[in-house]
């Protein structure tokens, strides 16, 4: 008989009892027999699959997100909102795995309590006394418990953007996979080709092992310690095989493609590139730079000042008094300098940060759309003037 080969990680596979089934004996994927090969239990293997986190998102919602992921960066083409296309709108539904974990982690520290040494000395019949502040530090062990979820893809093609979209994604959303609506006409799926077990070890394993050891620093964070150490945490998770939403909105803009991935309930989003303005950026650095630089005060300038006056009081026949007058009028001018050039720094940066924002408020004002295939379901739908778009201005 020939040898199947897992579709996963390509080692040996053993038939189950009744021959439709495959194991992989290392990865433990699962494959359905077909003419004698292996298929990976993708989507059409219903039985595997728990939920659905179906697509509620509505053309509004893409929209809304859209917008937001463009004004967000300072570098905003001024044109981009009126310039922008979108082509195109494309419905995904990708296995994925849920991970819900309790783990505990052991961790020791010392801790320091402050306390004040009082010295006694006697010399030449007087006595003195010296107060010491001295830091005792005693070693603690402590434990913490802690439960949490996370959602992970169980499809290499998509592994970035639905990570991104779904890993914290609200599992009380999760659709029992017999109560499912049905997808949108051509939704793409992708099936299974990432192993549970690699994806813990890669990915589950060590996002709550950073997790588990914030928390303790934060549980620390008003406790007076040093030399923390932390031990691997002990995780015992309970694995779902689910189903996730995703839409990607393609858009055009200045001679290149772009893509948004949104989660499908429409509260997440995820791109890896936007469009630029570079010569806005490059002038965005140089005038936050001119601007961030410290502010002389005007109290020191006017002491300055006060102190020039005292010393012309006092009057020029000696030295010093022509010293301190010279000083303390040189100083002060040059700081009145320094203080009017940041002040134009800092308006200077203002105005051109006012510049976007002001593109952005009158795109709002007037209710108007991206050009595209989303134009008419936004103008229809109430939903997309929804405030997070004025917030972010």
């Amino acid at each position: 008989m020939e040898q199947l080969n897992c579709p996963n990680c390509g080692g040996k596979m053993t038939l189950l009892r009744g021959g439709a089934k495959a194991r992989c004996e290392i990865c433990d994927t699962e494959a359905v027999m077909n003419n004698g090969r292996s298929h990976n239990t993708a989507i059409t293997d219903k039985e595997n699959i728990a939920g659905v986190m179906e697509l509620t998102a509505t053309g509004a919602d893409l929209h809304n997100l859209l917008v937001l992921s463009l004004i967000r960066t300072p570098f905003m083409p001024l044109n981009l909102l009126s310039s922008l296309q979108v082509l195109s709108v494309d419905h995904f539904l990708v296995s994925g795995f849920l991970f819900e974990c309790e783990y505990s982690i052991n961790y020791t520290y010392e801790v320091g309590n402050e306390r004040t040494v009082v010295t006694h000395s006697s010399y030449g019949g007087n006595i003195s006394s010296e107060k010491e502040s001295v830091v005792d530090w005693t070693v603690m062990n402590d434990r913490l418990e802690s439960s949490d979820h996370i959602i992970v893809s169980g499809a290499k093609e998509l592994e970035n953007c639905i990570n991104a979209i779904w890993a914290r994604g609200d599992i009380g959303s999760l659709t029992e996979i017999e109560s499912a609506g049905e997808q949108p006409a051509g939704t793409i799926e992708i099936g299974y080709n990432l192993s549970p077990n690699a994806v813990f070890e890669n990915q589950v394993k060590p996002t709550f092992t950073e997790s588990a050891r914030a928390k303790v620093r934060r549980q620390l964070n008003s406790t007076r310690y040093r030399n923390l150490n932390t031990a691997s945490p002990a995780i015992r998770k309970t694995l779902t095989r689910i189903l996730l939403s995703a839409v990607k909105v393609n858009y055009f803009y200045n001679g290149q493609d772009y893509q948004l991935w949104v989660s499908g309930d429409g509260q997440r989003y995820y791109t890896e590139a936007i469009p630029v303005d570079n010569d806005r950026k490059q002038k965005y650095h140089a005038l936050k730079l001119a601007a961030s630089k410290n502010q002389p005060s005007i109290v020191l300038i006017v002491i300055l000042f006060l102190v020039a006056g005292a010393a012309v009081s006092l009057g020029y026949a000696h030295w010093t008094g022509w010293a301190v007058f010279l000083l303390c009028t040189l100083i002060p001018s040059w700081l009145i300098v320094r203080y009017r050039k940041v002040d134009a720094a800092i308006r200077a940066f203002t105005a051109f940060e006012e510049e976007r924002r002001k593109v952005v408020r009158l795109f709002i004002a007037k209710s108007n759309c991206l050009a595209g295939c989303l134009e008419e379901s936004a103008r229809t739908d109430p939903r997309r003037a929804n405030p997070p778009l004025s917030e972010i201005v």
